[in-house]
């Protein structure tokens, strides 16, 4: 049986935060401000949802390479331990240090229009785990964000480092995804 709803994606404006952007992002990408214009018109067209995501980091972050003792930053990985369950594990890239709660690095850029944004999702809180996704929790699968529910089966996805998130992560919890204004991180 096909599928007579209409075609509605949400937009999911992915990181753009200062962070990620220059002139002082510690994971900038280039030229990563040139993207607010084409954001900010897409979010004038009429998506049923539109949610941001940011990073929000404590300090002490498991993916930082400064809190890990001879790491760098890009090339170093580490060993990350389901927090009930040490028997599950994945490897992460050390990055540095980015995001951090409470810091102008880790706020949403003034050149975003927010007015128009339904929801603003923080990820990357909990220290002990790495979370690229705004949708999924790497130790635990079926528990899923609770906004998912409520998004449209299919997400334009904008924003910064796309390249990272959506081939790790996100796309796989989403439906349909497209993505745009990305530049590969590791190409930085």
């Amino acid at each position: 049986m096909a599928n007579d709803k209409p075609y509605k994606p949400a937009l999911i404006i992915v990181d753009f935060q200062e962070d990620f952007c220059p002139p002082s992002g510690s994971l900038a990408v280039p030229s990563g401000r040139t993207i607010a214009s084409p954001i900010n018109h897409l979010t004038t067209l009429p998506f049923p949802l539109i949610l941001a995501t940011k990073d929000f980091h404590p300090s002490s972050h498991i993916s930082f390479a400064s809190n890990h003792a001879s790491s760098t930053p890009y090339t170093s990985t580490t060993t990350i331990q389901h927090p009930d369950d040490p028997s599950q594990s994945y490897t992460t890239t050390l990055w540095p240090t980015h995001c951090v709660q409470g810091t102008p690095g880790c706020e949403l850029v003034p050149e975003l229009d927010v007015s128009r944004v339904h929801a603003v999702i923080e990820k990357g809180q909990d220290e002990r785990v790495e979370m690229y996704s705004a949708f999924y929790d790497p130790f635990r699968p079926r528990r899923r964000m609770r906004c998912r529910r409520d998004i449209p089966p299919g997400l334009l996805m904008k924003g910064q480092s796309l390249s990272c998130l959506i081939s790790g992560r996100s796309a796989r919890e989403a439906w349909r995804t497209r993505a745009s204004s990305s530049r590969p991180l590791m190409e930085m």
